[in-house]
């Protein structure tokens, strides 16, 4: 496991680890604990080729966590969003390719697409069940989406650990409502 911040890596640690539904699937030792901007690196290198990865980072380090992904040969989970802003999701897609090439495993957690009942509806629509379709409008009922508030920024703390902490009220970070609807 591996996170910028210790109390963060030892909190989703604590809660997996003391999952009923998870707890014996948990192999994470403290040698393989990692902190820090490497962090990533560090986990990784402890799988081996066929192994997989799951990034549940913000966003806007997920292309910087594929790339050594791919150059490792590690299979990928990724959380979506998987890109903040257009030249991150080109360099997605650029990685998506080479990690085709490199005939890897990628998988990315759209929840929508693992709905049976938007996939059945979806179906129907294409069969034509309702007709012609001319317009079709989806509303997402989950709270504010506009954007995410943040607590003030306690005084020592520094800007750039503030926003990774609180990614989600930050556009740079996240993406805002569009990417993680």
């Amino acid at each position: 496991m591996a996170d910028v911040f210790k109390d963060r890596l030892d909190s989703f640690y604590g809660s997996v680890s003391k999952s009923k539904r998870f707890a014996d699937q948990v192999k994470v030792t403290e040698d393989t604990k990692f902190i820090g901007f490497d962090a990533y690196k560090k986990a990784i290198d402890v799988l081996r080729p066929g192994d997989v990865v799951i990034l549940g980072t913000p966003p806007a380090f997920r292309w910087v966590h594929f790339t050594y992904a791919i150059e490792k040969g590690i299979n990928v989970f990724m959380e979506k969003p998987v890109a903040v802003d257009g030249p991150a999701a080109k360099r997605m897609f650029a990685l998506a390719e080479e990690s085709v090439k490199k005939k890897m495993k990628v998988g990315v957690g759209l929840m929508c697409r693992h709905c049976e009942a938007r996939g059945e509806m979806y179906q129907r629509i294409r069969d034509g069940a309702i007709g012609d379709l001319t317009l079709l409008r989806a509303y997402r009922l989950g709270g504010q989406t506009g954007n995410t508030p943040v607590p003030k920024r306690a005084e020592g703390k520094n800007e750039l650990e503030y926003q990774i902490r609180h990614f989600h009220g930050f556009l740079w970070r996240a993406a805002g409502p569009i990417a993680t609807s």
